[in-house]
């Protein structure tokens, strides 16, 4: 419902070529936090009724939707008045070519590095999340209760009031690892584009001199040009032989300024890894999976914990909860920031399905809203456990 509402309200967005940021936001949060509430006003009709299970499926299907889109990854550009416009002219025994060679060669071993580390990291979130959740359930579940049965003490467990502190301690620590990751991924990226629009284009297709043709055709596409393709260039933008006796760089602008292959793409035949919307909106959420399992249970196990009768216990414990919840959530907005954020010099496509891109601080509020979507769809169990210990 949520998906559907929102997609006929951005609808009016997608054959523009000028629009207004602040007016895409609000147009978006209005639909998407609108739907959201009514969902919410489902959960709690079924929840005082009494129809707890109907009531979380709802909830974690809902939130569900909203995890991938927080999770999903913005495709990345350059500012259009940073590409280059045209195509360099370079001696490959000069010192310049050199240079390039060098650059090239940092950059690659940067990307290689932190995709190294990336890896690191991703073991490592499972190393340290299963031993803290096998630390706390050995200790509480199973501690001074040896006379119940396995399935006794996992049952005593969900209910504990000391379960869903644990569990969110767990997704702190994981969303706090995923932050480092997707800013990892971010630096690679903008290195990545440093290659395609600098450095890929004089190498490969730039001239050295006027009496032989020692560049590739524009077909022809590097690494991080392939990784970026937004389809198939036409046939006529292969580049033009160089007649001796002329001036190759008054022809190379001529051609560029001609062929614009840039843009002129056709988006029948695909898009490359880094510019495919289905790729970037569907596949990247893999590398959270922990992250989003942990959350799911996370819920699971708070929201019974709410449905329970009155705990009677203090006021500071009580609060404890609330409080967890929070710094969950807070950690989701985050989250949010870092992995929908780059430096002004790159721009972003704000929404998936939405051919709309933009720069600073717009970018992760469009992200914000479903982070505010979870909240909602978990405030009618905030309330039924304030009801019940206040």
């Amino acid at each position: 419902m949520d998906a559907l509402a929102t997609t006929f309200a951005l609808q009016a967005f997608s054959p523009r070529s000028s629009y207004f940021p602040l007016e895409l936001l609000f147009t978006w949060s209005v639909a998407w936090l609108g739907c959201t509430a009514l969902i919410a006003f489902f959960i709690f009709q079924l929840l005082k009724y009494q129809r707890h299970s109907w009531a979380q499926i709802l909830c974690l299907s809902a939130v569900t939707v909203n995890l991938i889109l927080i999770f999903s990854n913005c495709p990345m550009d350059l500012s259009d008045n940073l590409k280059p416009d045209l195509l360099g002219i370079i001696d490959p025994k000069s010192a310049a070519f050199r240079f390039l060679i060098e650059e090239n060669t940092k950059a690659v071993a940067e990307i290689r590095s932190r995709d190294e580390q990336e890896n690191s990291w991703f073991h490592d979130k499972f190393i340290l999340v299963g031993a803290l959740l096998a630390a706390t359930t050995g200790y509480i579940g199973f501690r001074k209760r040896e006379s119940q049965s396995a399935e006794g003490h996992l049952t005593a467990l969900s209910k504990s009031p000391s379960t869903p502190v644990i569990l969110a301690l767990a997704c702190v620590l994981a969303l706090g690892i995923d932050m480092h990751v997707r800013g990892s991924n971010c630096e690679v990226n903008q290195i990545g584009l440093w290659i395609r629009y600098y450095l890929e284009p004089v190498m490969l297709h730039g001239r050295s001199d006027c009496d032989s043709v020692t560049s590739l055709p524009t077909t022809f596409y590097g690494w991080e040009e392939f990784l970026r393709v937004k389809g198939t260039p036409p046939a006529s933008a292969a580049a033009p032989a160089c007649t001796p006796g002329r001036n190759p760089s008054a022809e190379i602008s001529k051609h560029n300024a001609s062929t614009n292959k840039t843009v002129n793409w056709d988006p029948s035949t695909g898009s490359g890894k880094h510019s495919g919307e289905l790729w970037n909106f569907f596949y990247a959420p893999h590398i959270h999976f922990l992250t989003v399992f942990l959350y799911l249970l996370y819920l699971a196990v708070f929201q019974t914990f709410a449905c329970l009768v009155k705990t009677g216990r203090g006021s500071v414990e009580r609060r404890i909860p609330i409080v967890c919840f929070a710094a969950v959530h807070a950690s989701f907005f985050a989250f949010a920031w870092i992995a929908h954020s780059a430096p002004e010099m790159f721009c972003l496509k704000v929404l998936p399905f939405v051919p709309a891109y933009e720069t600073g601080y717009l970018v992760p509020l469009h992200y914000f809203v479903p982070c505010l979507a979870i909240i909602l769809l978990n405030t009618p169990y905030i309330l039924l456990y304030c009801s019940k210990n206040s």
